[in-house]
């Protein structure tokens, strides 16, 4: 029988690899060993001439297409999450307590992204605009917001493209395409502008504030999701859609969560009828089995084919009231939760979802209270969540996902999580309605530090992973501050 590795050891494991040898245990590793290079993975998302597919590839011939029929792998490895060489810092308090302020706007911050090469950050507003900022200054560069572009509403969700360009959704139910920040100086508000990367005029900063509006949803757009390598992009709306986007063609791929019928192309970006009844709260992409999975405010749990754009199943009342959120545990593997405080994880290999375990995690019987699953994170070989009853909860894979541990540390809604390494141990940061950010060791389960970036509750939480001198934490808060931390 399959022997699951310990959790513990899993994390271990994580920053024991980057562990100096000859060094003291509060010395930074002098060296890093560079594992042999593997040839990249791609995704591929192509249109054939009826139906759009997703394919997974490496570069090179494609392989061969695995039989469906075969099993998944429903061992639930703790396997741990790679975010990256770890450093040390993040163990201990940033240089600065209180960071670097972006005084981004009046209006709450709802959403922010960080770009891949991680030299910019956007933080979207209630006051329909989006701010980008440097990374490596702290200082503005552009405000993605014009009359003629941009959005009308509050901006939702935000996402980086991996060639930089950026995806933004709002409550206007427009998807709008950013250009990436090539160009060299960027117009401000009031009038300003300032020097950027190349030195170019500062003319060619116009070309950055222009956006290619996608309207293809009937109402508030709820998350982008880019697919990986390629220039395809999902999103989802109260409209009960989910869409994915070429943005070479300009076709798109149309799926109902109200109904059972195949997804629909579109030449255009005419909305479709969509099922308003029902809107999309939260979905995700099955990269290796190539299934789109989505959960809605009806409780439902639909699962669509790719390659053939059917809905493989569905499973009403997944939940007893809304799916607040959802994420790709492993193939074939998806793990949920609900207002109503528990998280379930579920096995879509035969397409119809199949509830493998319930986890009440989030409910205390002896009080009647319950907390809504407001955020789920892979931490390493476990899996965290955070509920609207002010807790942090750890699951354990290995042991059917019962809650190793529950973090008490904040006084209000826990809305985001952030799982980064250090070299002397994996930390979770954890932000919350309360405006404090506390820092967690997921080894000895202790609290290391906590921070009061502003008055703000914590909506959005990004961590660096690229090996540098100084590491960067960033911060986006409900008072329109976004706050940088240096380590």
């Amino acid at each position: 029988m399959y022997q699951y590795p310990a959790a513990r050891d899993d994390l271990k494991r994580d920053h024991g690899q980057i562990q100096g040898q000859g060094q003291g245990p509060g010395k930074p590793p002098s060296s890093f060993r560079t594992p042999s290079p593997t040839p990249p993975r791609r995704t591929v998302v192509c249109a054939h001439a009826t139906l759009p597919c997703v394919r997974s590839q490496a570069s090179g011939a494609a392989p061969p297409r695995k039989s469906r029929v075969t099993p998944p792998d429903m061992s639930f490895s703790a396997r741990s999450h790679r975010a990256g060489v770890a450093h040390r810092g993040f163990v201990y308090p940033p240089l600065n307590p209180a960071g670097d302020m972006c005084d981004a706007s009046d209006r709450p911050l709802l959403c922010m992204s960080l770009s891949k090469d991680e030299t910019e950050f956007v933080v979207g507003s209630a006051d329909h605009a989006l701010y980008a900022y440097s990374l490596k200054t702290c200082k503005p560069t552009r405000k993605l917001y014009t009359k003629a572009h941009g959005h009308i509403d509050w901006v939702s969700c935000v996402a980086h493209m991996d060639d930089g360009r950026i995806l933004s959704g709002g409550g206007d139910g427009k998807v709008c395409w950013w250009p990436a920040a090539r160009s060299s100086s960027f117009t401000m508000r009031g009038g300003g502008s300032m020097a950027g990367l190349s030195g170019q005029s500062a003319t060619s900063g116009n070309s950055l504030t222009v956006s290619e509006d996608l309207d293809g949803h009937a109402s508030a757009v709820s998350k982008i999701l880019p697919v990986p390598n390629s220039q395809m992009a999902f999103s989802s709306g109260y409209d009960g859609l989910i869409k994915l986007w070429n943005m070479k063609s300009k076709r798109t791929l149309t799926f109902d969560a109200g109904s059972a019928s195949r997804g629909i192309i579109m030449t255009g970006d005419s909305p479709g009828s969509g099922n308003a009844l029902d809107p999309v709260m939260d979905f995700c992409f099955d990269e290796d089995k190539e299934q789109l999975i989505s959960g809605t405010r009806k409780g439902t749990c639909n699962v669509w084919d790719l390659q053939t754009a059917n809905q493989v199943g569905a499973l009403k009342a997944a939940h007893r009231g809304p799916v607040s959120c959802m994420m790709r545990w492993s193939a074939s593997i998806i793990v949920t939760g609900g207002q109503d405080g528990t998280v379930k994880v579920f096995d879509t290999r035969r397409g119809i979802p199949l509830v493998a375990h319930k986890v009440n995690c989030h409910i205390d019987p002896t009080q009647g209270t319950t907390g809504a699953v407001s955020c789920l994170e892979k931490a390493g070989g476990l899996l965290a969540t955070g509920g609207g009853d002010n807790r942090v909860c750890l699951l354990d894979p290995r042991m059917n996902f019962k809650a190793l541990h529950v973090f008490r540390n904040h006084h209000a809604p826990v809305f985001s999580l952030k799982y980064t390494l250090a070299s002397e141990s994996p930390v979770l940061f954890t932000g919350a309605g309360d405006g404090v950010l506390h820092c967690v060791n997921l080894l000895s389960r202790q609290e290391l530090y906590s921070l009061q970036p502003t008055q703000g509750a914590v909506r959005a939480i990004a961590s660096t992973t690229h090996l540098e001198e100084n590491k960067k934490l960033v911060v986006a808060c409900e008072d329109g501050k976004a706050v940088i931390f240096t380590f």
